[in-house]
């Protein structure tokens, strides 16, 4: 039993190691666990919004995590210090995503679109929009190539990422799709 957060938690991602698990709250948390000890090894505060979504990089080494306050942040695991503040959604951030390689990031927000970050500059690449509803969750393909999105408009999307265009739309759920993720194989 891992206890530390104090309010509900909404998002859980583990390292690629398998060592270690990361968990954002609604108590306005980020917190990293050893996954044997069950122990907290560092908590993230200060900032004054929920912690909606986490990822951890490919190489383990960096956290990125979707506030309600319309930012994503990308937190170095090792320090604990936020590296940088990516803005640029005009309503809280669902779900966040790294690129198979690190080299990009993708968030789906409640201002119904998707974007896609340079992790290292932190500058927004591309808008894509097509969703009428929250985006509430986001993939990205094995190869990179491709992102899936899920919504609160019952569809999921499958994306181009170089291009933003919409590949392929999926209707025929009932309600909104909250989670989306890619085979092993694509």
């Amino acid at each position: 039993v891992m206890e530390g957060h104090t309010y509900a938690v909404e998002s859980v991602a583990f390292s690629p190691d398998g060592y270690y698990a990361l968990s954002g709250s609604k108590d306005n948390t980020l917190r990293l666990w050893d996954v044997n000890t069950g122990e907290t090894v560092r908590v993230m505060e200060g900032h004054n919004s929920f912690v909606d979504s986490v990822a951890f990089s490919p190489d383990g080494h960096y956290a990125l995590f979707g506030l309600t306050d319309n930012t994503l942040r990308l937190w170095d695991v090792d320090t604990g210090k936020i590296i940088r503040w990516m803005r640029g959604h005009t309503d809280s951030v669902q779900s966040v995503a790294f690129s198979p390689d690190g080299r990009y990031a993708l968030s789906g927000s409640t201002d119904n679109t998707l974007r896609l970050w340079d992790v290292e500059t932190g500058e927004a690449i591309r808008v894509m929009e097509g969703h009428t509803n929250w985006v509430a969750s986001v993939a990205f393909s094995p190869d990179g190539r491709y992102a899936l999105s899920g919504s609160w408009d019952n569809t999921l999307r499958l994306w181009d990422v170089e291009t933003g265009e919409t590949i392929r739309v999926m209707e025929g759920h009932t309600y909104a799709v909250e989670s989306v993720a890619f085979s092993p194989d694509g």
